[in-house]
């Protein structure tokens, strides 16, 4: 039994995570143990195949179990993101032994080291508003983030072994600074992840975060474009006993817009369409709404805007 592919440490379980093994004895059953949670260690399933010399095994359905990706304030100066990736392996009764891998709940991958984004270097920011860039932290690594406000050092934070996970510095923007940045510092070699440039918020603010392509969550503060309103369906059914209920579900519905942005950065602000999940930053936490428009225009000519519509998730049922 010899195994020709498997996954790799830090891809995505939206995607296929394969073993295929080969050299296989047709007239005997290869019997497969899953493993998978927190350490990955819990027997989550078991395979068994036969009549054939060579097979795959995809574990990501498997893994999905273990993910679900929650935003939440953070209490230190790391921002640690719970439930959003898991461990895991495939093991094989009588073949190779096969490593504990570490898995996000993306669909895309990046290189160690790099940001879980495809957000471009710079953004906006204003005073007080939180942000992060996050990065997964494989077993036995460290990093360390250093943040700069008016080119001086403002803060350095590092997160060591065996605190592997998903993790970004804790940043907000100063009363006192006009600029920032951040950098990375991963096995010696420091990278410029973030430049930010202050611009004033306005009363129709509304700062946004969502679950990206690469199992993270990317921040933007949008623009209302107008007052909220208030969809409503109305229906009259009759139980069982002949009473009459009257039922009422009203929905929220907020248009959205961004600043005038580049194409990269309307590109990247796009993916809020398709994001499975997507927040409202509040000062007490985050409120979960859904996107309902299906399809946005990245205009030819730039700067230019991205608009489209959310609506809140809880809907208010009168009986």
């Amino acid at each position: 039994m010899n195994i020709i592919s498997a996954p790799q440490n830090g891809q995505g379980a939206y995607g296929d995570l394969i073993y295929e093994i080969a050299g296989n004895d047709p007239l005997q059953a290869i019997e497969t143990i899953i493993a998978g949670g927190p350490e990955g260690t819990d027997i989550v399933a078991i395979k068994s195949f036969a009549g054939q010399s060579q097979y795959e095994v995809n574990i990501a359905p498997y893994m999905r179990r273990h993910l679900n990706v929650e935003p939440c304030l953070p209490s230190a100066n790391i921002y640690s993101l719970p439930n959003s990736c898991t461990k895991g392996r495939g093991v094989f009764i009588g073949g190779p032994v096969t490593d504990t891998l570490i898995f996000t709940a993306g669909v895309l991958s990046k290189p160690e080291g790099k940001p879980l984004t495809g957000a471009p270097l710079k953004h906006k920011i204003g005073y007080g508003e939180m942000d992060a860039v996050f990065h997964l932290l494989r077993p036995g690594n460290s990093i360390s983030f250093e943040i700069y406000v008016d080119d001086s050092r403002y803060a350095i934070y590092s997160v060591n072994s065996p605190s592997d996970g998903i993790h970004s510095p804790k940043i907000v923007m100063p009363e006192f600074g006009t600029k920032m940045y951040v950098r990375s510092i991963t096995r010696g070699v420091a990278e410029k992840i973030r430049e930010y440039t202050v611009v004033p918020r306005g009363p129709r603010a509304i700062r946004l975060c969502w679950l990206n392509p690469y199992g993270a969550l990317d921040f933007y503060t949008f623009e209302r474009t107008d007052g909220s309103h208030v969809a409503a369906s109305k229906s009259r059914a009759y139980t069982i006993g002949g009473h009459e209920v009257y039922e009422s579900t009203a929905e929220v519905l907020t248009g959205m817009q961004s600043d005038h942005e580049d194409a990269d950065t309307l590109n990247w602000l796009a993916q809020i369409i398709n994001s499975p999940r997507v927040w409202v930053c509040e000062s007490d936490g985050f409120r979960r709404v859904d996107v309902v428009t299906d399809r946005v225009a990245i205009p030819v000519t730039v700067p230019a805007r991205l608009e489209f519509t959310i609506r809140d998730v809880k809907r208010s049922i009168f009986r």
